[in-house]
């Protein structure tokens, strides 16, 4: 006998309906769990886990840290969770851990230079952000991004390991550390080197972090001899040295043995030992002439130093210190180094007035690279110029020397196009930075706003 309705429709209901009821959702609740459960959180759903919690898995790193300078300063449980252990540096723990180590947190010496910077100046640039403890060593802020080893893109833990022991925090002694990079500073035609050198002892002179004067000096140059050497009159001609910038004469780095430290390239009456041409009698080091301009004009004249050969340049844009005769503020009338016997490079000379470009050049962003190489001469001419900021040829001939490859597809310039804002022709630095900026290309400004200074939603249709 077949079976009835009711009874037909109670089968269906507890063969293919209830378990469908029943299973499913319990299938997809399980399957959400396991989804939740194998899921790598994202950084920004991240806590802090506090350093016993990391040193569960890293315990090696954990016992060094344990014993090192920064260990000691960021274990104060009064410190604010992000300044606190381990995530301080590497960020909220529980991103790494709830993960079980799939997603990295941020290794220090895998990353820029500036992003190191950024890591490290949480305590070590108090005007960056407050430090997080008084015992945390704070670096001269301006010192720091004028120095050499920042304009090198040198990062932090090139030099330093944040793990370290107690009493260093360097990767290798000092002695030797420096040398790793500046091992030329040691070498000259005869080999030698001056002792402080030769032993490693940088940081008797320099300070890596940058200081408020050249080259990282500690001192300034004369405190900087004399804490070893006594200026002696019987070695320099009977003249009184003492406070002199001894640099000037003396490589303090390396040295041939045949000329006491000389520099390389002598002024002829210095090499010639005439030092009556310049100075007066018995030895002094006054100047026979009223003025520096005087004495140098014997030889070199003034006329010819501000046109630089020529005459039709004379009484145009002359720099300042050619036109006042201040050759000795660029120039080395002893021995020197530096081409056309330049008192140091192009760049630390340049730097001495203009210390804000060479600021700008190097801690920007996106920096044009002879000004953040320091090569200050291929823009600009040293005395005077027809052009204005003494630039060596017109502004657009001077771009093309190095971007030919511009002028077929950029931007139309040149004095049939002006800028309407102005009147003036649209040149190269109407819309690009000449030594460096925060945006890409080195343009004045965000790349759509600085199209929109000229070309405006009302000009679009002309």
């Amino acid at each position: 006998m077949a079976p009835g309705p009711r009874a037909w429709l109670w089968s269906t209901f507890r063969i293919v309906i209830l378990p469908c009821v029943i299973v499913i959702p319990t299938v997809l609740a399980c399957w959400a769990l396991g989804e939740a459960q194998t899921t790598e959180p994202s950084a920004a759903a991240g806590s802090y886990i506090g350093a016993q919690a990391c040193g569960l898995c890293h315990r090696d790193l954990a016992a060094s840290w344990s014993g090192s300078a920064h260990g000691a300063a960021l274990s104060n449980p009064s410190l604010p969770a992000d300044s606190l252990g381990c995530e301080a540096c590497h960020g909220p723990g529980s991103v790494h851990a709830g993960s079980t180590g799939k997603q990295k947190l941020p290794d220090p010496a895998k990353l820029s230079p500036a992003e190191v910077e950024a890591m490290c100046g949480k305590c070590h640039l108090p005007s960056e952000s407050a430090a997080p403890t008084s015992s945390s060593p704070s670096l001269d802020t301006s010192a720091w991004r004028r120095s050499g080893h920042r304009a090198g893109k040198v990062a932090c833990t090139a030099c330093h390991s944040i793990h370290g022991n107690r009493s260093t925090t360097l990767v290798a002694p000092a002695e030797k550390l420096c040398l790793t990079c500046h091992s030329d500073l040691t070498k000259s035609d005869h080999g030698q080197a001056h002792a402080p050198v030769a032993a490693g002892q940088c940081l008797l002179c320099h300070d890596p972090h940058g200081t408020p004067g050249a080259h990282g000096l500690r001192k300034d140059v004369s405190r900087s001899c004399e804490q070893c050497h006594k200026p002696d009159p019987a070695a320099h001609e009977g003249y009184q040295v003492s406070g002199s910038n001894c640099v000037r004469c003396h490589d303090p780095h390396s040295f041939d043995g045949d000329r006491a430290y000389l520099r390389k390239v002598a002024h002829p009456p210095f090499a010639q030992g005439n030092c009556k041409l310049c100075h007066t009698d018995p030895p002094s080091t006054q100047l026979r002439n009223a003025s520096v301009a005087e004495t140098c004009s014997a030889c070199h004249s003034q006329e010819k130093i501000v046109s630089g050969g020529d005459p039709a340049l004379s009484g145009l844009h002359a720099h300042a210190p050619a036109a006042a005769g201040l050759c000795t503020k660029c120039h080395e009338p002893h021995v020197s180094d530096a081409p056309d016997g330049l008192a140091d490079t192009p760049e630390a000379v340049c730097s001495a007035c203009h210390r804000n470009v060479g600021t700008t050049a190097r801690s920007t962003a996106h920096q044009h690279p002879p000004a953040a190489k320091g090569e200050c001469l291929s823009c600009h001419a040293p005395h005077a110029s027809v052009q204005r900021a003494l630039l060596r040829k017109d502004q657009s001939d001077l771009c093309k020397t190095c971007h030919s490859d511009q002028t077929a597809h950029a931007h139309p310039i040149g004095p049939e196009v002006k800028d309407p804002n102005t009147g003036d022709p649209v040149v190269c630095t109407s819309c690009h930075a000449v030594h460096g900026s925060e945006y890409s290309s080195i343009l004045r400004q965000d790349e759509t706003a600085m199209c929109l200074t000229c070309h405006r939603m009302e000009h679009l249709g002309d």
